[in-house]
């Protein structure tokens, strides 16, 4: 009886909260666009301002942490993985100081491909129409000037653009790479100043992925596991070269490597702070990275989808609740507006508006773990259920991403977590594609996807012992010009 009524009181609040139009699902068009900006901003924006943050971010009690950047960001250099153009994630007075290093390699980057705007060859792509499809995605973009930069007088920042480069290697070109929304493009194209705007279809960057582990007591024989960076649609890891840093080697007992999982056991002693670091090089590819994202390839109505995905049984974990993705009545209220003949992403369409309105998201939690300034005994910790995130309303993406998928279970449809750095996330199975996100961002590193229907960890260790985490990475493209 306590569960109907609990059903009855979700269903009335879904009534208030989404209009009988948005639930029936009116297309793919700005509806998409708006509700993709606004579900996931905690993710993509906070991820991107931790890409292109100018301050070295330090660890409470603890050694600054940017300065260690430096010192990685420079045996990149050696090893010829960073290009001349490839800003640092640090400030303009380090960027000058690593000038003299960065001309060493002036070499254009092979893998850059590009369609210029306001052609017909763009605007008979396929990537158009996925992005037309999509409304919006953020990407790069080759701005060819009338002048070099050092005479041009323009302000990329006025149009919500971030060039790619430091100020002294670009100041004697004329074309220049920034980073944005593909909405707003046109204002960029029809600046005097700019002779012509091309989109970037695929590119290599290079950065690195970090873990920094601050113990808060010692403990003997804690074996750790870090996930590692691997390749997804639209992200192809060409290399990748893991090491741990600050680490006593009287104190590691074994290191090894499992599907894709780092281990090592290790005596933690309290204060003596050590770090998991991947050094990387990826090509990116932003038509393969949308041909596997639901709001441009879910067009297929949930009656077909729910016919189908029974003859697959490895989706059968993907399709139960387990662990953090559990049941609740809102779940219940959610399926109850749900017509059969609606498209799987105009049902994550849907689903984006009612959880806006019905969660407020946990920036400060977020923050907080990012920084490295929450104790955690157990990651599993840090990581609310998907009914308790219901009952409190208010979460980060660990909680957002294990109710969308309890969402997604309810309606039949095979979903599973994946993290990437600074986010966590949903991703849909499609029968013929394959996993497609619900959360593209071509600047990113992806770290881990769930294998057992749970929640996906993208570190663990076996003992209850206190630990600050501390996130932190970038990429950034290797391109001259």
């Amino acid at each position: 009886m306590e569960k109907v009524l609990k059903t009855v009181f979700f269903s009335v609040l879904l009534v208030l909260w989404v209009s009988a139009e948005e639930i029936s699902g009116r297309g793919t068009g700005e509806t998409n666009s708006a509700s993709t900006s606004s579900s996931h901003s905690g993710g993509d924006i906070s991820g991107d301002e931790f890409f292109s943050s100018s301050k070295p971010a330090s660890f409470e009690g603890g050694q600054i942490y940017g300065k260690r950047d430096v010192v990685i960001y420079k045996e990149l250099i050696d090893k010829g993985f960073v290009g001349f153009n490839a800003r640092t994630p640090f400030s303009d007075d380090i960027a000058v100081t690593l000038n003299d290093s960065k001309k060493t390699a002036k070499e254009k980057d092979p893998e850059l491909l590009t369609y210029q705007l306001g052609t017909k060859e763009f605007d008979n792509s396929h990537l158009a129409k996925l992005i037309l499809r999509r409304g919006n995605v953020k990407a790069y973009f080759l701005v060819t000037l009338k002048l070099d930069l050092g005479s041009a007088n323009i302000s990329f920042a006025k149009y919500g653009y971030a060039p790619q480069g430091d100020k002294q290697s670009l100041l004697n070109t004329n074309e220049i790479l920034v980073y944005g929304h593909f909405k707003g493009i046109r204002n960029l194209m029809n600046d005097p100043e700019v002779s012509s705007v091309s989109i970037v279809r695929r590119l290599s960057v290079v950065g690195y992925y970090g873990l920094d582990i601050r113990p808060q007591a010692s403990m003997k024989e804690v074996t750790f596991s870090f996930a590692m960076p691997h390749s997804s649609h639209g992200h192809d890891l060409k290399m990748k070269e893991d090491s741990f840093r600050n680490l006593n080697e009287n104190l590691i007992y074994e290191t090894k490597e499992e599907e894709g999982i780092k281990k090592i056991k290790v005596d933690l002693i309290r204060g003596e702070n050590f770090s998991y670091l991947s050094e990387l090089k990826y090509v990116l590819d932003l038509e393969d990275l949308l041909s596997h994202e639901l709001l441009s390839v879910g067009q297929k109505p949930l009656s077909n989808y729910q016919n189908t995905i029974g003859s697959y049984e490895e989706m059968e974990p993907f399709l139960e609740y387990k662990g953090k993705v559990d049941e609740s009545p809102f779940l219940d209220s959610f399926a109850l507006n749900i017509k059969p003949n609606q498209s799987i992403a105009s049902i994550w369409v849907n689903m984006t508006k009612v959880l806006d309105r019905a969660i407020i998201y946990d920036y400060q939690k977020r923050k907080d773990f990012f920084n490295g300034d929450i104790v955690y005994s157990n990651i599993r910790e840090m990581y609310l259920k998907a009914s308790e995130l219901v009952d409190q309303r208010i979460g980060a993406c660990p909680e957002r991403s294990s109710l969308e998928t309890a969402m997604f279970r309810k309606l039949g449809i095979a979903t599973r977590i994946s993290t990437r750095l600074f986010h966590i996330y949903a991703e849909v199975y499609l029968p013929g594609l394959g996993w497609v996100t619900t959360s593209p961002l071509l600047r990113e590193i992806p770290i881990i996807s769930s294998k057992d229907g749970d929640q996906s960890y993208f570190i663990d260790w076996d003992k209850s012992v206190p630990l600050k985490i501390r996130w932190r990475g970038w990429l950034n493209p290797v391109a001259s010009f």
